[in-house]
């Protein structure tokens, strides 16, 4: 995944940034399991995130990230 984030600083504490990005999936043949009528095709995709930086102290922090893959 190649993803653009913008990330405003919003005060001291806490920073929250959104991106989008361009994703490419690759399946290796391997074994299907119960999945054998299921056709896995290689591609790109566009991806989506958001997330939230929570400042702890000078060194640590708490990150939430969310992101949304979408393949054709």
């Amino acid at each position: 995944s190649l993803t653009a984030q913008c990330s405003p600083r919003a005060n001291n504490q806490i920073s929250h940034y959104s991106g989008v990005g361009l994703n490419y999936a690759l399946f290796l043949d391997g074994f299907p399991g119960d999945a054998q009528e299921v056709k896995y095709d290689d591609g790109f995709g566009t991806l989506f995130n958001l997330g939230l930086d929570y400042f702890l102290d000078d060194r640590r922090f708490l990150e939430i990230d969310l992101k949304k893959t979408h393949f054709n």
